[in-house]
């Protein structure tokens, strides 16, 4: 009986189109991350410490950048139900993008000689073009993959995540042998950005006219909510993402900084290997649950997938925050025991962050723009004030990072319930499930911690 119940289970899967589409993103990032995880070992030895905290704001301040290039409408491109619109709304998208982008490299330039957004090893008007490169390449290949993904082309996205890593491989070893350090990086990053939006623009063409200013226009006023709440949300979040980087790298040094990049690295390679391609086929899924009229169903279809997510992480996580330090240390070599314990102590919060990407798309698709601009706020400001008295209460960056931690869990249980409340589920159950998880792994972690 349970052998026939496990083969229908198994059926189900085999014939579920989600299931589907994330194997094939599953396994394109599964390849690419298990090529940079073997060869991280070796990045880590011939970059130092410093190489990776200088990359590491480099990468934090084009990030926020590329939060807000494309005005909130790169989400408005899984919107239309007409492909010709979508493909309207790509090219305002990518207008917005270019245009952002380079009136920051033009004030970047003008501030140059008596501000600058960055302190990295490099001369500052030249890296001021490589930013410039550097947000151009992102910000284009962050809204082509979008595109790509409403045309359901899955093995475009499995080809995207592959060659972007032997590229990355290829050119990052190399210019580290020859002592490049944060222009290897930068470098290797720009270069396999471009190569994985060519082999994008091979297959597809989202241009396909010129649209002109009274059209672009129009196409802002259609899609105006997601420019006047995803656009601010978007500001908002990438900030607070960013902001970690920006502080601990302006008052604890690029070399402390090089320790929490690192552990962010390493923390989010199941992000990257799992989260992303969930979240990528959920936000396809769920946008046909709703215009289905069938909320209710993916409400259930969500506290499922954080169910299952919460307990297959749970006894890795256990083990994991138990003997962090000692096996950074092991892989990575001796300057990295640091980023063992920074990832120690914000297990947890890797976790939940983790859950709220999976279903990252979900207030966007049930159109509560203006919901996520609220979070986003909250989200900023409880960071923010968390790193404050982090450093006031320790004035030391692990202690600062503990509280830091702390805060974060609290933002990203406050998120989930925010989702789940649209999604019409009942709160207490997820908080349950929250708390159980929580609570159970702190109790065995530091029994670990006791014994070992």
């Amino acid at each position: 009986m349970n052998n026939k119940l496990l083969q229908c289970q198994i059926d189900k899967l085999k014939k579920s189109e989600f299931f589907r589409s994330v194997t094939v993103l599953i396994s394109g990032n599964l390849l690419a991350q298990v090529i940079t995880l073997i060869t991280m070992p070796i990045v880590s030895r011939i970059y130092s410490v410093k190489a990776f905290g200088e990359f590491a704001i480099f990468y934090s301040t084009a990030s926020i950048i590329t939060g807000i290039a494309a005005l909130g409408l790169g989400s408005a491109i899984m919107a239309p139900k007409d492909d010709a619109k979508a493909k309207d709304v790509f090219y305002a998208a990518f207008i917005a993008m270019l245009s952002i982008a380079t009136i920051f490299f033009i004030v970047s330039l003008l501030l140059s000689s008596f501000f600058e957004f960055y302190n990295i090893s490099i001369p500052y008007r030249q890296a001021c073009v490589l930013f410039y490169v550097f947000l151009l390449f992102t910000g284009f290949s962050s809204i082509l993959s979008i595109y790509v993904n409403r045309l359901k082309q899955n093995r475009l996205l499995f080809w995207n995540a592959l060659i972007g890593a032997l590229a990355t491989l290829c050119i990052t070893i190399p210019l580290g042998l020859l002592g490049w350090g944060v222009s290897g990086f930068i470098t290797a990053s720009i270069f396999s950005t471009l190569i994985v939006n060519i082999q994008m623009l091979i297959k597809i063409n989202p241009f396909h006219k010129i649209l002109g200013i009274k059209k672009i226009v129009s196409v802002f006023k259609e899609f105006k909510e997601y420019v006047y709440f995803q656009f601010p949300a978007n500001i908002l979040s990438s900030f607070s993402v960013q902001l970690p980087n920006q502080i601990f790298s302006a008052h604890f040094g690029n070399v402390a900084l090089g320790s929490y990049s690192m552990c962010e690295r390493v923390m989010g390679y199941p992000m990257r290997l799992i989260a992303t391609p969930i979240a990528i086929i959920y936000f396809r899924h769920a946008t046909q649950f709703v215009h289905a009229g069938r909320v209710n169903d993916l409400g259930s279809f969500s506290l499922q997938l954080i169910n299952k997510i919460l307990l297959i992480s749970f006894a890795p996580v256990v083990l994991f925050m138990g003997f962090s330090e000692k096996l950074f240390i092991f892989i990575l070599g001796d300057k990295w025991g640091q980023a063992g314990t920074i990832a120690a102590i914000l297990t947890i919060q890797y976790v939940l962050l983790f859950c709220n990407q999976c279903l990252s798309y979900c207030l966007v698709v049930l159109n509560k723009q203006k919901i996520n601009l609220y979070i986003s706020l909250l989200q900023f400001a409880l960071i923010a004030l968390s790193i404050i008295v982090g450093i006031f209460l320790f004035k030391s960056l692990l202690g600062t990072i503990l509280i830091f931690g702390i805060g974060n869990v609290f933002i990203q249980i406050i998120y989930l319930s925010f989702k789940f409340v649209y999604l019409k589920i009942n709160l207490a159950i997820v908080l349950r499930s929250v708390a159980l998880f929580i609570g159970g792994i702190l109790a065995l972690s530091a029994g670990i911690f006791i014994l070992f």
